[in-house]
């Protein structure tokens, strides 16, 4: 297996770390904190790099936030890590941890990973149907138990030094996991690119020796397909029993293994990723539509429609166009709210921070061209 090293050089470059601050001020740029660091992006880049060098730099102590998530009532507690520099950090390991991970991880291991979200998970979903071509098959839906809560350090730390060979990149790394006493804590950048890192060997365990027809992950959530049920019985007992063998994690009683539906009516669909995978179509699930439907109607009644609200609404119409949904968007959806409209109340707003940006870049632009002038005009007087 090929090992890593120089990790740690490459983080601390001028421009890697300029990049680091870009990445983690997206979507944050109205915050006082975040447009200082913007304004002054050499400096603080100078500076979170002495930090790091000069090993001052620990992760703050955090307090777990208790929150309910409205799409399906589940409990989660996160923590919440500071912008500044703690984020700028986070990404910083995670850009040389890309590095290492993109090239060997699974193909259909989904979620967290850039162009791997839910609708390319749906996409595979639908076309692995397809390739049934309306013939029985059978599916196994998996679930880890508190897969980020009962990560073990010690494996973590493990796989993490077979593969990296930079001890200053891992002693920065390692004071990011020790931060939390146990897991990965949810909220952390770097949580689920370490999370997909820890589970590398059990998609490859799953691959090589249970050998399904189709396998696709989506983070904790697993989906097997197999044209034999018994097979797909089996092959949930024996990877129950190797991730906590070698990974100390352990499989959610209500895994289930059902035939697919078919046109006759048989089998049931796949409920997965807030879609339903139909044997002929494929619908959203029901509680999303509920808070597609209740956004249009509130968005219907205010007569101001904020960028926050446009954005939110049509992140929510990503899965109307995507499913076959188009005669219930008619009907509950287009009357209430204009997609157009809000396009172009995002495409206003983003414009507008663009030229802000380019002006700024301008005048720091033009500060370092006025101080560069100076000094060739007191060299000249010399």
């Amino acid at each position: 297996m090929k090992s890593y090293n120089g990790l740690y050089d490459a983080m601390l470059q001028h421009d890697a770390v300029v990049s680091a601050i870009r990445d983690a001020a997206k979507g944050k740029a109205n915050r006082p904190a975040v447009r200082r660091a913007l304004d002054n992006i050499d400096a603080k880049a100078d500076e979170i790099a002495e930090l790091i060098r000069s090993g001052s730099w620990y992760p703050p102590k955090h307090k777990v936030t208790h929150l309910q998530e409205g799409s399906h009532k589940k409990e989660r507690d996160i923590i919440k890590p500071r912008w500044d520099n703690e984020q700028i950090v986070h990404h910083l390991l995670v850009d040389q941890l890309q590095k290492i991970m993109l090239p060997r991880i699974y193909r259909y291991a989904c979620g967290s990973i850039p162009g791997r979200g839910t609708h390319c998970a749906a996409r595979t979903l639908r076309r692995w149907r397809d390739g049934y071509h309306g013939k029985r098959f059978y599916v196994a839906e998996l679930d880890l138990r508190k897969f980020y809560a009962t990560t073990d350090h010690d494996i973590l730390k493990g796989l993490l030094r077979r593969r990296i060979r930079d001890e200053r990149y891992l002693e920065v790394m390692f004071r990011v996991i020790d931060a939390c006493p146990e897991g990965l804590p949810l909220g952390n950048y770097t949580s689920p690119w370490l999370a997909n890192f820890y589970f590398e060997a059990a998609d490859n365990f799953i691959l090589q020796e249970l050998k399904p027809d189709h396998y696709l992950r989506y983070m904790d959530n697993l989906y097997l397909f197999s044209r034999s049920k018994r097979k797909l019985h089996k092959m949930v007992r024996q990877l129950d029993a190797w991730v906590w063998e070698h990974r100390r994690l352990r499989l959610k009683n209500n895994w289930q293994v059902y035939q697919f539906e078919r046109s006759d009516g048989h089998g049931r669909a796949i409920n997965a990723l807030g879609f339903i995978v139909h044997h002929n179509r494929v619908t959203i699930r029901k509680n999303i539509l509920k808070r597609i439907r209740a956004k249009s109607n509130r968005m219907g009644k205010t007569r101001r429609l904020t960028y926050h609200d446009a954005c939110s609404f049509l992140s929510l119409m990503g899965y109307v166009y995507f499913t076959d949904s188009y005669g219930y968007y008619l009907r509950w959806i287009k009357p209430k709210v204009s997609v157009q409209k809000c396009k172009r109340r995002v495409s206003g707003k983003n414009r507008k921070e663009k030229l802000k940006h380019d002006r700024m870049e301008n005048r720091t632009r033009g500060q370092e061209a006025g101080g560069a002038g100076r000094d060739q005009q007191q060299l000249r007087g010399v």
